[in-house]
């Protein structure tokens, strides 16, 4: 079946829940989908993505009635095709449910049913009552999916729906919310305009994040102006019917939703008195409620106000007279502090601006000083579009194009690199255009540039342009291919110079990673250690966030697992703080993998969907790359397909040194999974393997080296491969992990040259000596289980059937389920092994294997779940599981089986 669906903004999660739905209705377990949501949040769209992935599904579709009074059982005569006014055969509630479920059992002839309805607030009450008692009927074995839509302020909807959600396991309710951030980006690229990740936000917050609101806007808007715009507008028509209601409004109404549409956020009775000039407020507040436009919470004391949506507010703003709107924005910065008031302000500003422009200099500052680069370079635009004087215009604008540098906003820019290029020569600019080179990997580009500014700073420079030179010129050498002790040179050169927090920090980072990718990983630990950095990740300061993530993707390569998923774990809950958005992503993926080989897959796959949600600011393949690496090993092909074509198509030539040692992980781990003789996901060039062999030799990165050497094996490059180990025995000092997996994948390529008692004795000698090693659990497996079959081949059943039970039980509890296949299939017939129905039941966790007996007994779901104290939505899913693991279609099947083991 065609799992893959139409592509939609901001929707996986949705998507894959209605897609495991629909699996579990491919196996003979109905299951309902219930959205509901806010108009305009794209119910309707999702729904029809979804059936975009169920094309071999019989489709069965419904709407609700256009008609503000719909006639009785109009969706169900709908549904069953009967023209409008003739009536059903049976004309009750129970009648209609009792057709529509011999329409859907016909339907099941041709294969598996997707039933839709959109819009079920606007159904009849009785055909909704209907619906929900279908699905109520709906037993094991019916091949059904039923997706359904509604606003969530529907009343029959809720009586029907949410009781029918308490009661049956099988129906699931997903919230269909507004967009976050990161999608509102991702949708505004889709048309065109590029926003950092602070004007997604507003934008988000501006919007309620509804893709109805956002797509009129990203239409009406000219793509030129996103960049400049203060105040976002309100959609056309909804500022029209805004302006409507706000046009029948009193002066004082007026003045109080006028008042509320500027402050933006809610106000207490006081301050609101202070912005507006009228007499009782009560009456003003009382008609604009009843308007429609603002909301009164009497809860709080003193009680609040607010506009009900930011797009009323935008409206509203948009009715006002420049004068009228500057003389509240005035009012508002009085009454705000912070930001807030700085924003207002900035609004309030009539023409340019000399102090206020200082000011804002001096606030983009401290903003630096603290790490919030997104914040600092907002703070320097203002200033340049306030600023009088054209050289200080060009100034502050370089300086907001090295705070998104900071920051890691690359997008931001490349847009505006037009203008960095037509600004006058100076070190400030090569500064900037230098550091975009480095980061779209054109090293030699950059330091053409920052050579001969930083020459020229170090005369007549200030001390702290000097040390962003120094700092920029440092990490243009450590990426380019030769990192030689000229970039160690210029980070100490620098340190002590200028006494700034994110340069100090940065080139502390710098200076260990040059040292590890200069001397090996050993050279850099040791550095840190001299360095005074607490060996206790928490104690570590918060400045130093990025030096921690760098010391925990040392310890990763130098195969210390434990050490690694401390310092990375401690740096993932501190990352937003600190980080810049590419390091924090980068640690992430280390973590996901570190936590991968410990065996820890759930919080393998929490640290990778940390890392996807963390790149899309920054566009990071590797991040997509490592969400693929669990699913690998659980047998989730599909997912780790999707993951590994999102990375290549995200490729980008010139991959930093760890994201090219981490692939390599990724890569070696799939083609072992999967058999195939090909490298995946950015693999797609010979040359990115040998340079991957290049880093993580000249980096001593031993986990690196082990799955280099893997897929090189499995791709039939023996003389490669033993390259590539031959490195790894000079290392003493390695965990007793890394010994036992590179003898693992020894054994491996001595089978490959066609001498199978070579390999047989290779992992003999590697099991006596590391077969014990618990560090990584899953390469301590698959050295069992290769040297079990290699028993088995020479006839030795007894030993080798143990080796192969022994792998069996370590796959089984990690739910490696496609390596757990083929060592069930190596044990069939072993004698003391277990076999057939026996061995199938061992390949089910203990809970699922507790959930099996009892449905062996005859118990129903809600009395397993009684039993074991645990929702009948929780014993659903795992029947849903074991139904999958077991081959069965159902609970006789799985009865039957049970009863015969």
């Amino acid at each position: 079946m065609d799992q893959t669906v139409a592509p939609l903004t901001g929707r996986v999660r949705e998507l894959e829940r209605i897609a495991a739905a629909a699996r579990r209705a491919r196996v003979g377990y109905p299951s309902t989908v219930v959205l509901t949501g806010d108009a305009g949040m794209g119910k309707s769209a999702l729904l029809q993505a979804a059936l975009g992935g169920l094309k071999d599904f019989v489709l069965l579709q419904g709407r609700g009635s256009p008609s503000s009074a719909p006639e009785r059982y109009e969706l169900a005569k709908d549904l069953l095709s009967t023209p409008k006014g003739k009536p059903l055969a049976l004309g009750s509630v129970t009648g209609a449910t009792a057709q529509l479920l011999d329409l859907v059992g016909e339907a099941q002839r041709q294969g598996p049913v997707v039933l839709t309805v959109d819009e079920l607030e606007r159904a009849d009450r009785e055909s909704s009552e209907a619906l929900a008692l279908l699905v109520r009927r709906l037993r094991p074995g019916d091949k059904v999916v039923v997706l359904v839509a509604s606003r969530a302020t529907s009343a029959h909807v809720e009586a029907t729906w949410q009781r029918l959600e308490r009661d049956c396991p099988d129906v699931e309710h997903l919230s269909v919310r507004g967009l976050d951030s990161a999608a509102v980006a991702q949708l505004a690229r889709r048309h065109g305009v590029r926003l950092d990740v602070w004007e997604a936000q507003r934008l988000r917050d501006h919007t309620g994040g509804s893709p109805l609101h956002l797509m009129a806007l990203l239409r009406e808007v000219p793509t030129q102006a996103w960049r400049t715009l203060r105040d976002y507008p309100a959609p056309r028509d909804h500022a029209q019917l805004v302006a409507e209601r706000f046009g029948c409004l009193s002066k004082t109404a007026s003045d109080v939703t006028s008042a509320l549409a500027v402050l933006s956020r809610p106000t207490s009775l006081p301050e609101l008195r202070a912005m507006v000039e009228t007499g009782s407020l009560d009456s003003g507040l009382h008609e604009a409620a009843e308007a429609d436009l603002l909301k009164f919470d009497a809860r709080f004391d003193p009680p609040r106000a607010e506009i009900h949506h930011p797009l009323i507010a935008a409206a509203i703003r948009e009715t006002l007279t420049v004068e009228h709107r500057r003389s509240l924005h005035l009012r508002a910065a009085e009454l705000s502090v912070g930001g807030s008031a700085v924003e207002h302000r900035v609004s309030a500003a009539e023409g340019l601006d000399t102090a206020l422009a200082d000011e804002l200099v001096e606030l983009a500052d401290d903003a630096h000083g603290r790490g919030e680069h997104r914040l600092s370079a907002r703070y320097f635009a203002w200033a340049q579009q306030l600023s009088p004087q054209a050289e200080d215009r060009e100034r502050r604008f370089l300086s907001s194009c090295y705070e998104h540098l900071l920051d890691d906003d690359v997008a931001s820019v490349i847009e505006e690199n037009d203008a960095v290029q037509g600004c006058a020569e100076s070190c400030e600019r090569d500064l900037v255009l230098g550091m975009l080179a480095t980061r779209q990997g054109q090293t030699s580009e950059a330091m053409q540039l920052l050579r001969p500014a930083l020459a020229i700073a170090q005369r007549t420079g200030p001390p702290r342009l000097v040390a962003r030179l120094s700092a920029a010129l440092a990490e243009a050498y450590h990426y380019c291919d030769w990192p030689g002790d000229d970039a160690f040179a210029a980070a100490q050169a620098v340190t002590g110079q200028f006494v700034d927090p994110v340069i100090t920090a940065e080139l502390h980072a710098l200076r260990y990673a040059h040292i590890g990718a200069s001397r090996g990983v050993d050279a850099a630990l040791q550095q840190i250690s001299d360095s005074n950095m607490p060996d206790d990740a928490t104690l570590v300061p918060l400045a130093e966030t990025d030096a921690l993530i760098i010391r925990g993707l040392f310890h990763y390569k130098a195969g210390d697992l434990e050490m690694a998923t401390t310092d990375l774990g401690t740096a993932s809950r501190r990352v937003r703080a600190g980080s810049s958005a590419t390091v924090a992503a980068l640690g992430e993926c280390t973590a996901a993998v570190a936590h991968w080989f410990t065996g820890a897959w759930d919080q393998a796959e929490v640290h990778a969907e940390l890392a996807t949600d963390i790149a899309r600011e920054v566009d990071l393949p590797l991040a997509h790359a490592v969400a693929a690496l669990t699913p690998t090993s659980r047998g989730d092909m599909d997912a780790a397909d999707r993951h590994l074509a999102a990375a290549a198509a995200r490729s980008r030539p010139g991959l930093a040194p760890n994201e090219i040692l981490i692939h390599a992980v990724v890569g070696g781990a799939y083609m072992h999974a999967t058999g195939f003789k090909e490298w995946p996901g950015v693999f797609l060039e010979p040359s990115i393997v040998d340079e991957a062999v290049e880093r993580a030799l000249r980096w001593k990165a031993d986990t690196s080296l082990i799955f280099l050497a893997l897929g090189m094996v499995m791709q039939q490059s023996p003389a490669k491969a033993g390259a590539v180990l031959d490195v790894l025995p000079r290392r003493r000092a390695a965990p007793a992990w890394v010994h036992m997996a590179r003898g693992w994948v020894q054994g491996l390529l001595v089978e490959t040259c066609g001498d199978p008692d070579g390999a047989l004795r290779t992992w003999k000698r590697t099991t006596e000596a590391y077969g014990e090693e618990k560090a990584a659990p899953l390469l301590q497996a698959h050295l069992h289980h290769d040297l079990g079959r290699s028993l088995m081949t020479r006839g030795e059943e007894r030993q080798g059937g143990q080796a192969l039970r022994r792998a069996f039980d370590a796959y089984r509890d990690l739910g490696a389920t496609v390596f757990a296949r083929k060592a069930e299939a190596a044990l069939r017939g072993v004698p003391g092994t277990g076999s057939g129905a026996s061995t199938a039941m061992s390949a089910l966790t203990s809970r699922e294997r507790e959930i099996a007996r009892l449905v062996g007994r005859g118990l129903t779901n809600r009395e397993i779940g009684s039993s074991l104290y645990v929702t009948e939505r929780t014993v659903a899913f795992h029947l849903t599981n074991i139904f999958n693991k077991l081959g069965v279609r159902g609970r006789r099947e799985l009865r039957d089986l049970v009863q015969s083991v």
